[in-house]
C-alpha cells in the first residue's frame, strides 16, 4: 500500500485545529493537579493530612494529561510518513530543535535565576531533586537527560522530564518506522504495530513491579514508548480510510473515554500523590491500559465525532496550540504566584482552596501566553522556514518498506 493515496486533505494541513483543542485539554489536566498540590502545600490543608489525601485522591493525577501528549505526538509526527511530501531526515531534526530547543533553553534559564536569587520557601517540595546542586540539575536538564542521570525530575522546572522523553521519541523515530513500514503490506504494518504496543506496555509493566515506579527506566521513551506507538498507529488507520464517517457515536465516545482517563488517574495511593499504587499486577495493568485505550478513543473522538471536533476549533485550538510554552513555565510561576499570595495574606484557608486553584492556573497561563508571543512564536517561524529550505520530495527507504 501506498499510505499518501490514502491520506484525507483534512490530514495533509501544517494545523488540525481539534488537534490543538486536544492539548488544551492534556495542559488544563496538567495543571489542575500542579495548582492542587500547590493548594496543598499553601493552603490550610497543609495541616489537615486527611482533607489533604482525599483531595489529592480526587483529583486525576496531571500524568494523565502527559500520556494524552504522548498519544497525540504519535500521531502528528508519524503525519509526513503518511503525506505527499515526508521530510528529509536533516529538515525534521533540524525543524524540532528550532522549534523545541530555544523557548525550553530560556525557560529553563529563567528558572535558574529565579531559583538562584530567590529559593522557592517550598523548596522541599517543589521539585523531588532538591538535593541536586543547582548547576549540576541546570545542565542535565539542558541535555534532556536530567531523569536519566539522577532519576528524578529537574530540580528547576519538574514537568520537564516529560519533554525529555519527548526527545527520546525524536531520536528513535527514524528506526521505529523502519520497523513499522518493515511489512510491504497494511496488514503487516498494523500487526507490527499492535506488537510493539504490547511488547512496550508489558516491558513497562515488568519494570514497574520489579524496580518500582521511580527507577531510572520511567524517564526513558521505552517506559511510555506504547503511547507513542499508539498515536502512529491510529494515524496510520486513518490515513487507510477508518473511521471516516463522523458521527456523534465519536462523541459519546470521546465523552466516556475523558471520563474513563480521568478516572484511571486517580488509581494511585493519595498519600504520596504518584502513581505507586499498592503494586497489584491487575490494578498497574488496568490503569495503564485504560490510559492507553481511553487516551486512542479520545483522539478518535475529537477527528471524527460531529460535535467534539467543533468544540476543539476555534478558540479551544488557539490557547491549545500554546500548550507548549504554557507546559514550560506553569509550575514555576504557579510557585512563584503561592510564593506571592501566602506572603500577602498567609495561610490559605480552607473555603478559599478552589479559588486558589483556578487563580494558580489562570496566572500561568497568561504567561503561556505572554511566552509563546515573546519566544516560541519565533521560533515556530524560524523552524518553518528551515524546513521550507531543507525538505525535499523523497520516498526513504524506511518509509516504503523497499
Amino acid at each position: 500500500m501506498d499510505p499518501k493515496t490514502h491520506v484525507p486533505p483534512s490530514m495533509r494541513t501544517h494545523r488540525i485545529e481539534p488537534i490543538d483543542g486536544l492539548r488544551l485539554v492534556a495542559i488544563l489536566v496538567v495543571a489542575v493537579w500542579h495548582a492542587t498540590v500547590r493548594a496543598t502545600r499553601f493552603g490550610a490543608l497543609q495541616n489537615l493530612s486527611d482533607q489533604k489525601a482525599a483531595l489529592l485522591a480526587s483529583v486525576p493525577h496531571g500524568e494523565v494529561g502527559v500520556v494524552l501528549f504522548f498519544i497525540i505526538s504519535g500521531f502528528v509526527i508519524a503525519l509526513p510518513y503518511f503525506s505527499e511530501r515526508p521530510p528529509s531526515l536533516s529538515s525534521f531534526y533540524l525543524g524540532r530543535a528550532i522549534r523545541i530547543f530555544p523557548p525550553y533553553a530560556i525557560a529553563l534559564l529563567l528558572c535558574l535565576v529565579a531559583v538562584s536569587i530567590v529559593p522557592p520557601t517550598k523548596a522541599a517540595t517543589f521539585a523531588a531533586g532538591s538535593g541536586v546542586p543547582l548547576t549540576d540539575s541546570f545542565f542535565a536538564s539542558l541535555a534532556f537527560v536530567h531523569g536519566i542521570i539522577f532519576d528524578m525530575p529537574s530540580r528547576l522546572n519538574p514537568p520537564a522530564w516529560s519533554l525529555e522523553v519527548e526527545v527520546q521519541f525524536y531520536l528513535v523515530v527514524p528506526f521505529l518506522m523502519a520497523l513499522l513500514f518493515w511489512p510491504t503490506s497494511a496488514g503487516g504494518r498494523i500487526v507490527i504495530a499492535a506488537l510493539a504496543i504490547i511488547a512496550f506496555f508489558l516491558a513497562a509493566l515488568w519494570v514497574l513491579h520489579v524496580y518500582g515506579e521511580f527507577a531510572r527506566y520511567r524517564w526513558t521513551f521505552f517506559r511510555y514508548g506504547a503511547y507513542f506507538v499508539m498515536g502512529i498507529l491510529l494515524c496510520g488507520l486513518m490515513a487507510r480510510g477508518a473511521f471516516v464517517q463522523k458521527s456523534w457515536v465519536f462523541d459519546a465516545a470521546f465523552v466516556f473515554a475523558l471520563a474513563g482517563l480521568l478516572y484511571c488517574a486517580t488509581i494511585r495511593d493519595p498519600s504520596y500523590g504518584v502513581f505507586v499504587g499498592t503494586r497489584i499486577l491487575a490494578e498497574d495493568a488496568a490503569r495503564d491500559a485504560g490510559f492507553l485505550v481511553f487516551g486512542a478513543t479520545m483522539l478518535i473522538g475529537a477527528l471524527k465525532g460531529s460535535i467534539i471536533p467543533r468544540l476543539l476549533s476555534g478558540s479551544a485550538a488557539s490557547l491549545g496550540a500554546k500548550s507548549y510554552s504554557i507546559y514550560l513555565v506553569h509550575v514555576p510561576v504557579m510557585q512563584a504566584t503561592a510564593e506571592i499570595i501566602s506572603h500577602l495574606i498567609g495561610h490559605i484557608p480552607l473555603w478559599a482552596t478552589v479559588p486558589f486553584v483556578v487563580v494558580l492556573i489562570a496566572v500561568s497561563f497568561a504567561a503561556g501566553v505572554v511566552f509563546w508571543h515573546l519566544i516560541e512564536r519565533p521560533c515556530i517561524r524560524l523552524a518553518k522556514a528551515a524546513r521550507s529550505r531543507l525538505s525535499r520530495p523523497y520516498r526513504a527507504a524506511y518509509v516504503n518498506g523497499s
